[in-house]
């Protein structure tokens, strides 16, 4: 999703009070001043979840590893 507009979007919900986007957000860099609009404590979690399947962001798993290790983080995912 790079350079996608998930900022841009993420950012109108957030300000508009639409979505609480978390209370640890990304800060900007610059690429991306604005920020990321992402919470830290989520974006690991995702990180954690890709890793244990055997991938990351930039090569995803296939979904049937995702789910054979969603178990593993299951009380983080319902946190």
């Amino acid at each position: 999703m790079h350079r996608s507009s998930t900022s841009m979007v993420a950012r109108a919900l957030h300000e508009k009070k639409e979505v609480c986007m978390g209370n640890n957000l990304l800060l900007g860099l610059p690429d991306n001043p604005k920020g990321h609009y992402e919470d830290k404590e989520f974006l690991h979690l995702n990180i954690d979840i890709l890793n244990a399947a055997g991938g990351s962001w930039d090569n995803v798993p296939p979904h049937k590893k995702i789910l054979e290790v969603a178990p593993k983080f299951e009380n983080k995912i319902k946190k």
